[in-house]
């Protein structure tokens, strides 16, 4: 036996026994955020109260909360090599979440978004540069990280590395979770997507474009005509509603001094597989999700206020919630 040999034989023996939670494959990107009192007017100029950057990202925000609830994960996609490639880096490697599988390309350019934060309000308004398909194809996807992981997150973006990311998870029986936003509602091929994965959670603004039903249970009604995924809608201020099966199940928002909404969704889906990966039913893993999300609000960025595990346990106990 040869040297390579041996190497592969001791790479195989690694892989068998590693084990990551959750992998994601999507977006990710890196956010600057100013906040103000003042909405701007074309041509106009207004002083932010505060500015902050961070990384973001749909998936990529969601594996950073699922890490700071304890669970192992990694990301699947590009690594920019320019210097925004360098922040996100760093702001994976900060929060624990595994990039060795990703592809490091120097050609790439880094995804950047600019967000409007208003503090009456705490909603947000974000101007995205977005990514391309071709920084991260079907060829730059390793097999194993998936094989041996439970969950698999996505989001749509890289669609065809997706599309095989989600093949590989069903062979090994993995739990496939879609992050549908309101770009995927006018995606032709959303349909075949939503056929691939376990659990759905959509947007409001996702679902009623989809369906062009205004009324919650209507839209997952109609949805549930074509799907047999479960669904967790999520409506903001307004919570959540559940359909697993025929039933639905309406979990309200926990009510928290609002500074800033960006990420919470995304924050909503990695606490969410969080709790499943506890084993807990996806009720009582949405209502885990929705104070995490809750309290990823009352700081400014998608990132700076999601909380530890021991913090949620804390707030949900304070609110007469208990997840055993």
């Amino acid at each position: 036996m040869n040297l390579e040999m041996v190497l592969n034989v001791f790479k195989g023996l690694c892989i068998r026994f590693l084990m990551f939670d959750i992998v994601g494959i999507g977006c990710s990107c890196y956010d600057f955020l100013g906040i103000s009192s003042v909405s701007p007017n074309i041509d106009g100029k207004i002083r932010l109260d505060r500015a902050v950057s961070d990384g973001g990202g749909m998936v990529a925000t969601a594996l950073v909360a699922a890490s700071r609830l304890g669970a192992s994960v990694a990301y699947l996609g590009p690594i920019p090599g320019d210097n925004i490639g360098g922040l996100i880096k760093k702001s994976f490697d900060i929060e624990g979440v595994d990039i060795q599988y990703c592809k490091f390309d120097p050609n790439a350019k880094s995804h950047i978004s600019m967000v409007m934060v208003d503090t009456r309000t705490g909603g947000r308004t974000i101007y995205s540069s977005g990514s391309r398909e071709e920084y991260f194809m079907p060829e730059d996807l390793q097999n194993d990280v998936i094989q041996n992981a439970r969950f698999l997150l996505i989001d749509g973006t890289y669609r065809a590395a997706t599309i095989k990311a989600c093949n590989i998870a069903k062979e090994f029986g993995l739990t496939i979770v879609l992050d549908a936003d309101d770009r995927l509602a006018n995606d032709p091929d959303v349909y075949d997507l939503m056929g691939l994965v376990d659990i759905i959670i959509p947007s409001n603004r996702f679902i009623t474009r989809l369906t062009n039903e205004t009324v919650a249970e209507k839209a997952i009604a109609k949805l549930k005509e074509s799907i047999s995924s479960s669904i967790v809608l999520t409506l903001g201020g307004n919570g959540c509603i559940i359909s697993d099966g025929n039933s639905f199940f309406r979990i309200p928002a926990f009510k928290v001094d609002v500074l800033d909404t960006t990420g919470a969704g995304d924050v909503f889906h990695g606490a969410i597989l969080v709790g499943l990966m506890h084993e807990w039913d996806l009720i009582q893993s949405a209502k885990f999700a929705s104070a995490v999300a809750a309290l990823s609000c009352t700081k400014l960025g998608g990132r700076s206020g999601i909380p530890t595990f021991g913090e949620t346990i804390d707030f949900l106990t304070d609110h007469g919630v208990k997840n055993e």
